[in-house]
């Protein structure tokens, strides 16, 4: 099977992904459009030119895509505005090659970008997920030819026959993997196929490389060519050999996989991790019972577990949702960091001090079971599931929660470290941003200072002027301020390694020896920032000297609202001009004299919303500069001084 029938599979599989994808031969010609390729640009596209379809042009394009790809032999990814449909379409072209290794056509992926509502990690993971499907699926996936001949043997059918898909590719599979005695019936099953005679379900045994007999129930269907012909059968099967050791429970026990399966591949696919959250509490009230089912996430505190999603009665729910409970405070369910699940048969004998456990109580639940969400050893969250009656009901959940604890587990774990790789990333793209701004103007000051050191030494030369010694080294003094104002400028940008928790009253510890004015501290707290938060202040203060002779500066902190600290930093200069003021946090603004870089409050304004906060200058009371800022808070930071 060639890269670009595997393509077509792929697309085949994927027909209604909700942006438009396409497959183009060498030549041009649109060879497959999916459904939504179809709805923006019309049915009959295919054996079309792509660029009389999709630029309504007699030729192709100028720095055409297709025409990059194939000769790059490398993916092409470009956003361009196509005024026909009055849209901006970020097209991702990549190449597909035959066996001999030589060009066969293209792959397009259209994404509409007028919105903006497509960001570059979900881009990836749709990629991921086109290229990926076949493996994250837990069902077997078996292509054939028209021969019959195996082109594609995803991991789920080498796990189940120990054969590898480079042992098997290119052999019959009917001789290779159907018992003898049944070879017959699914040669009329494929006969069928080939057809084009769908539904196609059927059950058949496969035999493994030790010899073991396993009964498959398949699901199939096929790709034809632009003539109608097929090309090749698609077989998708679920192992049903142990369920069918017990006939009374098969009817629930398929239902359950097939659930488990839904689930893995919904929150898998899910944006964001509440997204995620709720998805998995859907499918929860499809399988389990309980009265109340509510899940709990973690922090930085495995032990510290708070209500993100629940589903039961509306008063209940409203009571519950957003509460916290600390496992220290509940001797029972403990038993959750170690990956145990917990089933409490009278909720009022449980010795806890939690507030959730508390309100729980109090709207009459009688029996709970409660079952962790764990990853490399880690308590992600916990499932919770209530009911107001005996535990009777709760205990029948427990068989089904061993085969959907790891699921719902490794997607919640899958996707908080996408959510923080993309966190790390938006960080280190806005670092890199500003360490470009503060590299770029500062090498311009340093060379300037450079010129004019080089033309006094010339003019000291030629005329022998001490006075231009003099000048020299304060030309050498401003170049040297100039790089120590880079290195605390850096230190603003940020590092990217992430925030922790910070006291301010130790900000200002450090910062108090740099400076012969009074530095005031009226309450503390402790934020979530980095070690460029000493820059931030330092910055402050070194400009209220500076700019506004200022010889008392005061810190001023404050609780605020939604876990947010209010801090005011004013001083008793001469204050900022007004006809400046709107213009002081931006890049490579200097006033006066002694004007620096322009720098220092752009970046400090970039570093308070790297923190999650804000910064403004405010009226002051006493005419000099005041400025507030607002800073998340570590919990229980704040200290009234």
């Amino acid at each position: 099977m060639q890269e670009s029938d595997i393509g077509g599979l792929l697309l085949n599989i994927m027909e209604y992904l909700p942006f438009p994808v396409s497959l183009h031969s060498t030549d041009f010609r649109i060879l497959y459009a999916n459904k939504r390729f179809k709805e923006l640009f019309g049915e009959n596209v295919v054996g079309r030119k792509c660029y009389e379809v999709i630029h309504r042009t007699s030729e192709p394009i100028p720095e055409c895509p297709h025409v990059r790809s194939i000769s790059s032999g490398d993916s092409v990814q470009e956003v361009m505005y196509e005024k026909e449909y009055g849209m901006y379409m970020e097209v991702i072209t990549v190449p597909i090659s035959g066996k001999d290794g030589r060009p066969s056509g293209t792959l397009h992926i259209i994404l509409d970008m007028t919105d903006g509502k497509v960001a570059e990690i979900e881009l990836s993971r749709e990629r991921n997920l086109l290229k990926s499907i076949l493996e994250v699926v837990g069902a077997l996936v078996v292509v054939l030819d028209r021969e019959g001949r195996i082109t594609l043997f995803n991991r789920a059918c080498e796990e189940l026959t120990g054969y590898k898909g480079s042992e098997v590719r290119g052999k019959s599979l009917f001789e290779l993997l159907i018992p003898e005695d049944e070879r017959e019936g699914v040669r009329r099953v494929f006969s069928n196929l080939q057809e084009a005679s769908l539904p196609s379900e059927y059950e058949n045994h496969w035999v493994t490389k030790s010899g073991e007999r396993r009964l498959i129930s398949w699901r199939n269907t096929f790709i034809a060519d632009e003539e109608g012909k097929v090309t090749y059968i698609i077989g998708t099967g679920i192992d049903v050999t142990d369920q069918r050791k017990n006939e009374k429970a098969i009817e629930r026990e398929l239902l359950k996989r097939r659930a488990i399966n839904e689930i893995t591949l919904y929150l898998l696919s899910a944006e964001s991790t509440k997204g995620m959250y709720n998805t998995l509490l859907q499918h929860l009230r499809s399988l389990l019972t309980g009265d109340l089912v509510f899940i709990t996430a973690s922090g930085e505190d495995e032990k510290k577990l708070k209500v993100v999603a629940i589903s039961g009665p509306e008063e209940d729910a409203q009571k519950v949702d957003g509460i916290s409970m600390s496992l220290s405070d509940c001797y029972h369910l403990r038993g959750l960091l170690m990956g145990q699940t917990a089933l409490v048969e009278d909720i009022n004998n449980l010795q806890c001090r939690s507030n959730l456990l508390s309100i729980i109580k109090s709207l009459g639940y009688r029996s709970m079971l409660a079952a962790p969400l764990l990853a490399e050893g880690k308590l992600l969250g916990a499932i919770f599931l209530l009911s107001k009656k005996d535990s009777a009901g709760l205990q029948k959940n427990i068989a089904i929660l061993p085969d959907l604890l790891p699921s719902a587990s490794m997607a919640l774990r899958h996707q908080r470290l996408l959510e923080s790789v993309e966190r790390m990333n938006n960080e280190m793209q806005a670092a890199y941003g500003s360490l470009k701004v503060i590299t770029k103007t500062l090498r311009h000051d340093i060379l300037n200072q450079t010129t004019v050191l080089r033309g006094y030494l010339d003019l000291y030369m030629s005329k022998g002027n001490p006075n231009y010694l003099d000048k020299m080294k304060t030309t050498m003094e401003r170049i040297e301020s100039l790089i120590e104002e880079m290195r605390s400028l850096e230190s603003l940008a940020g590092k990217g390694e992430g925030l922790k928790h910070i006291t301010i009253s130790e900000v200002l510890k450090e910062i108090r020896g740099m400076y012969s004015v009074e530095i005031s501290l009226d309450g503390d707290a402790t934020v979530m920032a980095d070690e460029g938060i000493i820059s931030l202040f330092q910055n402050l203060v070194h400009n209220s000297i500076i700019h506004g002779g200022a010889r008392r500066v005061d810190v001023i902190v404050r609780p605020g609202d939604n876990g947010m600290y209010k801090i005011t930093v004013r001083d008793d200069g001469k204050g900022i001009p007004s006809e400046i003021k709107e213009r002081i946090f931006e890049e490579g603004f200097s006033y006066g004299k002694r004007g620096g870089t322009g720098l220092g409050l752009y970046l400090a304004k970039k570093a308070v919303e790297r923190y999650g906060g804000r910064i403004e200058l405010v009226e002051g009371t006493n005419g000099g500069a005041t400025f507030r800022i607002e800073l998340k808070g570590a919990e229980g930071g704040y200290q009234h001084s």
